[in-house]
């Protein structure tokens, strides 16, 4: 965006709000964030979690590379990373974050899996959470006797659904296996149909590229040189390998070097994903447009998708009962082409969940009003079934979704 009359105006506009995606599966995950921005393979998961702090808290000292080393030898390993090397001036990518940290972080994300349904339901439909021993898990204590937690007859009906509208995309892990991989199918936007506002301000924006202009910086079909002006996402990519390529500056220069060398080894040895090409059904990036594949969202798994609301990658549907309606068109009345339809808008805030619809309570009470006929808001898209799933079919569905 150009500079404001007071200079400081610098970044681009937030217009495309996300939900923070379940961390469960990301470390068995191929590619991550809700486009697929980054691999997962190699040390992916230390610039998945560098590039994340970048734009979240971090602390950014990035400031001219004069390190006596660096002046002695001419060379600087986040300088080469960052494609910086044949620079005269380098930058030093001095920051808050802590690489050895962020890979123990991690480590304990890895053996993290999704929720299991916990509610029993009683004969006349009423849902409660069972008591019992408190060294118990809420999800294996016992329902009173003749209750149950899922109905084995709507899950059979509900799985051939899900075979039928979801699979293809949303494929079935086993939430606990050891080997579990979370393989992400992607759609493009223009045929998913959800807002694509997200997608597309991670191709189009784009912001001053300062000392990395006229660096190369790879990408799936090769290398571009960056422009003065260019794509933020060729910016953010070659900030986060130089800040991966940073030892802490704030530690003591051995243990400096040994944490950093610990953390790059241990990520890149414990990872187990491969690097692979993305699959799905989207647009593949080409040399005249090389990030055409981030015009797209990634279906992932659904484990533990009951505990996940709002639903869509904008929040945008607050139960998965009301995902599995059509989205309201120009004109749409209740009962006209189809008979109910997602909510156009609803209150966001509460802590109270909704075990029949699946998702936190959205009337009823004061919080914010989320409007989806705002753009970067739409709640359009992934209407799988719509008009043409009966509501006894949505319930099938839905309470095979709670079994995974």
């Amino acid at each position: 965006m150009p500079g404001s009359s007071t200079g400081d105006k610098i970044f681009n506009a937030p217009n495309a709000p996300v939900s923070y995606p379940f961390l469960w599966d990301v470390p068995s995950s191929d590619y991550v964030q809700w486009n697929g921005l980054a691999s997962d393979a190699g040390a992916g998961p230390l610039g998945r979690n560098a590039g994340e702090v970048i734009g979240v808290f971090g602390i950014l000292d990035w400031q001219e590379d004069k390190r006596w080393l660096t002046r002695l030898t001419g060379f600087s390993l986040s300088a080469l990373l960052s494609g910086q090397s044949n620079k005269k001036e380098q930058v030093y990518f001095k920051s808050s974050i802590d690489l050895f940290n962020l890979q123990r972080l991690e480590s304990q994300l890895s053996s993290l899996v999704s929720p299991r349904w916990p509610f029993c339901r009683d004969s006349k439909g009423d849902f409660y959470l069972p008591t019992g021993a408190t060294e118990t898990p809420v999800d294996l204590r016992d329902c009173r006797t003749g209750d149950h937690r899922l109905d084995a007859a709507a899950v059979g009906r509900g799985r051939l659904i899900y075979i039928e509208q979801c699979e293809s995309c949303h494929t079935v892990i086993k939430r606990d296996a050891w080997d579990r991989l979370n393989v992400s199918n992607m759609t493009s936007i223009g045929k998913i149909g959800t807002d694509p506002t997200m997608a597309r301000n991670s191709v189009n924006y784009t912001g001053k590229s300062g000392n990395l202009s006229d660096t190369y910086q790879s990408t799936d079909v090769g290398s571009i040189v960056v422009k003065e002006e260019a794509p933020v996402v060729q910016i953010l990519t070659a900030a986060t390998a130089g800040v991966v390529g940073t030892a802490d500056p704030d530690k003591w220069l051995p243990r400096r070097a040994v944490d950093w060398v610990y953390a790059l080894v241990v990520t890149f040895f414990d990872n187990r994903i491969k690097l692979s090409v993305k699959a799905g059904n989207y647009d593949p990036d080409t040399t005249a447009q090389p990030y055409n594949s981030l015009l797209s969202y990634r279906a992932r798994s659904l484990n533990g998708i009951w505990a996940t609301a709002p639903y869509l990658h904008n929040g945008s549907v607050p139960s998965l009962y009301d995902l599995l309606l059509p989205a309201r068109r120009d004109g749409d009345v209740d009962g006209g082409r189809c008979a109910k339809y997602r909510p156009d808008r609803f209150t966001v805030g509460a802590r109270e969940f909704d075990p029949g619809k699946v998702g936190l309570k959205s009337e009823g009470y004061d919080g914010f009003v989320f409007d989806t006929t705002i753009p970067g808001n739409r709640n359009g898209g992934h209407e799988y079934g719509g008009c043409r799933m009966s509501d006894a079919e949505r319930m099938d569905l839905i309470e095979y979704l709670k079994s995974l």
